[in-house]
């Protein structure tokens, strides 16, 4: 196998294998998005085998009394929503993530701007 840097003639075939694997889950990754780092996975023939990249994410952390009626709390979130929301903007990002364990909290933020994400989400500890 052979691993290397993904390179702007690699985008034709990346885009093929999207359409034909991932289209209906998620959409092609521009090359413009924030990566981290990209690389491209190759068979010995030099054919595209994968693409991997990794580019951040902003995640959303609140600390919340739940002691509180939740009322107040979402009354709390929502008023700085819009803000959070043209910050997150403003620094070149599209989509803002919550880790939720709470079912109530869940269901609260999901009457508001949340979705579920496509997929299943996991880690991998560094």
């Amino acid at each position: 196998m052979i691993i290397r840097e993904l390179r702007i003639g690699d985008l034709d075939k990346l885009r093929e294998i999207h359409h034909k694997f991932y289209e209906d889950e998620f959409p092609f990754p521009e090359v413009k998005d924030k990566f981290l780092f990209a690389v491209i996975i190759a068979n010995d023939a030099g054919e595209i085998v994968s693409f991997i990249g990794a580019r951040p994410i902003v995640e959303l952390i609140a600390i919340t009394d739940r002691s509180k009626p939740i009322s107040s709390r979402v009354r709390g979130f929502k008023s700085i929503c819009q803000a959070l929301k043209w910050a997150i903007k403003k620094l070149g990002y599209d989509q803002v993530h919550a880790f939720i364990q709470d079912e109530k909290w869940l269901k609260c933020l999901k009457k508001s701007e949340f979705q579920d994400c496509k997929g299943k989400a996991i880690y991998m500890d560094l």
